[in-house]
């Protein structure tokens, strides 16, 4: 912890510079978003308000997992390094596992006497270059995934041709949620937390379907994990 204790407030200053630099990032994009539906009257000012809803609410569940990862994380790298890596990158058990490899490649256990600052600053290069390959790949197809959405758009070379993006967004997850299911059906608590969750979800979509409720249509994400978590704890623990 010793190295941890003196290579914290350097860290600390390049945490506070990444993490400022995402704020106005992400301010930019929402003003840049808001602009481009003013000049395009894509969505209304109640629909806008009902997405901002729905995204506030669906990220409760992924936040309390990310959470307690990053409190385990803080007792390893420190809550600078922590702080830096899962607020810009928001993947705490990527970068825990990282950081477990850095220090297993090392031969070094975390907190002993031979996690040197050598050892810390490997960790963190570590960390770093295993999210290289991200940002590579996001250069390399941003411009032929924008191309691709474009196409067939007024303006474009070939209008009125297909147009693949837009089952694209349904076609992901599909593919990507049946695949991280069959893990979770296989641990008892995760098994009933997911079947429950799944029932629940369709009846709520019914209802909401019938009824026209605003609060289903906001809400439903957030009322299925709820329920999803309590019956998950109490199977897990019977």
């Amino acid at each position: 912890m010793e190295t941890i204790k003196q290579l914290n407030p350097t860290l600390w200053v390049f945490a506070a510079f990444l993490i400022a630099w995402v704020v106005v990032q992400a301010a930019m994009f929402v003003r840049l978003a808001l602009d481009f539906n003013k000049k395009n009257n894509l969505l209304t000012k109640q629909e806008i308000n009902d997405c901002v809803k729905i995204g506030s609410t669906s990220v409760i569940g992924p936040a309390i997992n990310a959470i307690a990862i990053c409190l385990s994380m803080v007792g390893l790298v420190g809550s600078a390094d922590t702080f830096m890596r899962c607020g810009v990158i928001g993947a705490p058990m990527q970068e825990m596992f990282l950081a477990q490899q850095a220090s297993a490649v090392a031969g070094v256990q975390f907190g002993t006497a031979e996690f040197t600052p050598s050892i810390m600053t490997f960790v963190l290069w570590m960390q770093v270059w295993g999210t290289i390959p991200f940002f590579i790949h996001l250069l390399i197809s941003i411009k032929p995934l924008d191309l691709a959405a474009n196409a067939g758009q007024k303006g474009s070379k070939k209008v009125g041709g297909p147009n693949f993006m837009q089952f694209m967004g349904m076609a992901a997850p599909m593919a990507l949620m049946p695949y991280f299911m069959v893990g979770y059906l296989r641990t008892k608590g995760q098994r009933e937390c997911l079947i429950v969750s799944l029932i629940a979800g369709i009846i709520l979509n019914v209802v909401q379907k019938k009824t026209g409720s605003k609060f289903l249509a906001n809400f439903s994400m957030i009322i299925c994990m709820i329920i999803g978590m309590i019956v998950g704890e109490i199977a897990f623990n019977a």
